[in-house]
């Protein structure tokens, strides 16, 4: 969803053409129901799971509240930028 970003459509298609020149793409081959208030935030740890990603960087509190799924770290932005940094 971009409206919360305020993109114009020039600026929309230049970020979609970012993301999809660094992104890998998946498919899961497990079902997780980790999240019991947002179904959505399933198919997150699913994807993220079959990408043996390190960490989730969200603002989404259901997955915020998790701090962890499998050795996944699951923080915040700036968070991430502090380890990172």
């Amino acid at each position: 969803e971009y409206s919360k970003f305020q993109f114009t459509e020039e600026q929309k298609d230049r970020f979609k053409s970012l993301i999809l020149e660094i992104a890998t793409f998946v498919k899961p081959v497990e079902k997780i129901d980790a999240v019991k208030n947002d179904m959505d935030d399933n198919i997150v740890l699913e994807a993220a799971f079959a990408g043996k990603v390190n960490y989730i960087v969200t603002g989404d509190p259901d997955l915020l509240e998790l701090k962890e799924f499998r050795g996944i770290k699951i923080v915040k932005a700036k968070e991430f930028l502090d380890l990172r940094g």
